[in-house]
């Protein structure tokens, strides 16, 4: 919630935008979603799908308003007080966001400097808002495998994992489709490479400096000299 993309909301880029406000979101609304569109067709065909009495509303021109009272599609439409909940939430989000990227990059400048270990850059053109933050583990310039590292950092008492999801081509839907593995092998380089860090919202400097302090300590003892 609140990239930006050259000046413009990811959210308004596409005909189509979706948003999560689902509980470890930074905009909560309990397991509330929302679609917006600039397509008058667009919105009455989701509402055909998502709250088929709605399209009693619709402009009687509209193809899917004779529909309402036929009872086929669902209601998907969210709950008043998660509404209410994440319409609040909205007013706090710029000053969240500001936050959390304030947190991560403080983290990300003292990471950068160790050896081994790789930061995102922000190109200049957009806004990041980091629903997740990884770094990238050069395996190369270290004595240790992916998961060494990740389990001496726990050992200091912080919190790393590898990628939790896998790649979306390599999704069983994909395979199932005879779709070989392996064509995006510089995607695939990086995410066996990756490491994925909390995101620090609410964080203190106390608990960035231990952070940077654990992978210190872990990347120079693995380093290659």
């Amino acid at each position: 919630h609140g990239a930006e993309y050259k000046g413009r909301k990811v959210g308004a880029i596409g005909d189509i935008g979706c948003f999560s406000f689902q509980a470890s979101k930074l905009m909560v609304g309990i397991e509330a979603g929302m679609l917006v569109t600039n397509s008058q067709g667009y919105y009455e065909r989701a509402t055909a799908l998502g709250h088929y009495r709605r399209l009693n509303n619709l402009p009687s021109e509209s193809f899917y308003r004779k529909y309402y009272a036929t009872c086929f599609g669902f209601k998907y439409r969210i709950h008043p007080l998660a509404a209410g909940i994440a319409r609040v939430q909205l007013k706090h989000l710029d000053e969240r966001n500001r936050k959390r990227n304030e947190n991560i990059e403080y983290l990300d400048a003292r990471l950068d400097a160790l050896p081994g270990i790789k930061t995102f850059k922000t190109p200049s053109y957009m806004k990041r808002v980091y629903y997740q933050h990884e770094v990238v583990l050069e395996e190369e310039k270290l004595k240790v495998s992916k998961d060494r590292f990740i389990e001496a950092v726990r050992a200091e008492g912080v919190k790393a994992s590898g990628e939790r999801y896998p790649l979306q081509h390599q999704q069983p839907i994909y395979k199932e489709k005879g779709i070989p593995l392996g064509e995006l092998p510089i995607t695939e380089k990086i995410r066996d490479k990756m490491l994925s860090l909390p995101t620090f919202p609410q964080a203190n400097v106390d608990l960035l400096d231990q952070y940077a302090e654990a992978f210190r300590k872990v990347a120079t003892a693995y380093a290659k000299y």
